[in-house]
């Protein structure tokens, strides 16, 4: 077998077969520990071109014939976006001048009126789509800033939406959809378990995933389903009974999306209705979340009882298949699309990493890269 070189490692390669793959990764693990230390202008080509769209012979030469660990802490920076002093790390909104603008739920105005407004809802969008992929385009190594993010937020929201526009029939206006978007960007290496509670009360999340619908006396399992199945940790580790009873803790959680709603605070903001909230207290995964009494039914307390409550158990009863099912997901995504019984060695690492630094993100990307 000829000797395989880093670019070879692309997802599009396709092998002849698992065992030749398998072989190949082989050959590249042994030659990584044997040629520790500064990258080569092959293996700056191969960083750039996991953790970039797409590098160009600048960016290349910028990080060449340097220490590998060195380069992967400045591509990765801090994982600190998400603190409020950090915000002015946030790409800025720009053309985007609608941001703050509110309409009306189209679904509950004539029909006359109603298709002025998903007039304006495509539009947005179309300019929010605009705005990314400028974003994504320009997220160019440069002498003064060796920090990307574009593609890690990519990443995220192939995992937390599905669907690239969140489903325009569920009518979610394009200024949650722009704040969504920022909150991914804030979180992509921070905490994953920070993460899981801010999607879980996203706005744009709760009406994505009608928990804005969920009430005590109905509460709706959609979003505490995929919680488990789809977000956290992978069909098998949970039963339908810990499905319902989190969708019930998961109960009166609204956000002022539309010109017609309540708004205890802002427009686009997420707040509590106690009234539409279950008080009796719930069994998941053989922990109990007590009941409420009306005096402690507030946002505060609910969120801190049990939205993070509940977070809190699924990650203490099911950390190994949450962190392995979340690596699996980063590796498929960064180094091959159909991990095979040899890259299981790899995605082990990654999960025992995950779960030694408490479910940060960072410590996993700079192991991965």
């Amino acid at each position: 077998m000829k000797k395989i070189k880093f670019n070879e490692l692309d997802n599009n390669i396709l092998y002849n077969s698992d065992l030749n793959r398998d072989n190949q990764l082989r050959q590249v693990t042994l030659s990584l520990d044997e040629e520790e230390g500064n990258l080569t202008d092959e293996k700056a080509k191969h960083l750039l071109r996991r953790i970039t769209f797409g590098p160009t012979p600048t960016e290349v030469d910028l990080i060449k014939d340097r220490p590998i660990s060195e380069v992967v802490d400045e591509l990765l920076g801090d994982g600190l976006d998400y603190l409020p002093q950090n915000e002015d790390r946030l790409p800025p909104s720009g053309s985007l001048n609608w941001i703050d603008t509110v309409e009306e739920d189209p679904s509950k105005v004539h029909v006359t009126i109603r298709g002025t407004i998903e007039g304006k809802h495509k539009s947005r969008y179309a300019q929010f789509v605009d705005w990314w992929l400028s974003h994504m385009s320009n997220d160019i190594i440069n002498s003064k800033n060796k920090l990307v993010s574009e593609r890690l937020t990519f990443f995220w929201h192939t995992h937390w939406c599905i669907e690239f526009s969140y489903d325009t029939q569920g009518y979610i206006p394009p200024p949650l959809i722009y704040r969504s978007n920022q909150s991914i960007r804030k979180h992509r290496s921070g905490n994953f378990k920070k993460f899981v509670e801010e999607m879980t009360l996203d706005g744009a999340y709760l009406l994505y995933q009608s928990l804005n619908l969920s009430s005590g006396k109905n509460p709706n399992e959609n979003y505490a389903r995929e919680l488990m199945e789809l977000f956290t940790m992978g069909i098998g580790n949970y039963s339908e009974g810990d499905i319902r009873e989190a969708a019930r803790a998961l109960t009166g959680w609204r956000v002022s999306a539309h010109r017609q709603d309540p708004k205890p605070f802002e427009f686009f903001d997420t707040y509590f209705s106690p009234k539409d909230h279950d008080l009796d207290s719930k069994q998941i995964m053989g922990e109990t979340l007590p009941a409420r009494a009306e005096e402690d039914n507030t946002m505060d307390k609910v969120r801190e009882g049990e939205v993070k409550g509940l977070i809190d158990i699924l990650f203490r009863r099911r950390p190994e298949p949450i962190a392995r099912f979340i690596c699996t997901k980063i590796y498929s995504h960064f180094v091959y699309s159909s991990p095979s019984k040899y890259d299981q060695i790899f995605i082990n690492e990654l999960a025992t990493e995950m779960i030694a630094s408490d479910f940060e993100l960072l410590p996993v990307f700079k192991k991965l890269f």
